[in-house]
């Protein structure tokens, strides 16, 4: 597990949440397709521990986001309301994920006032 706390995340000016994941946490990248949406890679690669293709399960303040909708819901969050972010790569602590969590959990804790 990667983690990047709220008092890790001030320290950095960045305007949206894919530049604050990128090259901040070990073993995952921010992909910028084509079409201009955003893929995430944990591992070095999309392939699952199962040898399977497919992206980590983002979690939001306790919500799944809905695969095909990556890009927009990071894209809604600003980085400055981000309390923490953990990164699950191992099978121990994404097992609770289920399938869902087979490429890894990404999970995302906004700032509540």
């Amino acid at each position: 597990m990667t983690s990047l706390p709220d008092s890790a995340l001030g320290d950095w000016h960045v305007d949206s949440v894919e530049e604050l994941l990128q090259g901040r946490v070990a073993g995952l990248q921010v992909v910028h397709l084509p079409n201009g949406d955003i893929s995430l890679r944990i591992r070095g690669g999309n392939v699952s521990l199962l040898g399977e293709p497919g992206e980590p399960l983002v979690v939001i303040d306790g919500m799944p986001v809905a695969p095909g909708h990556l890009t927009r819901a990071l894209r809604s969050l600003n980085p400055r309301d981000i309390g923490g972010i953990e990164v699950l790569k191992d099978i121990s602590s994404t097992s609770s994920y289920g399938m869902a969590g087979a490429h890894g959990v990404i999970l995302i804790t906004t700032k509540r006032d």
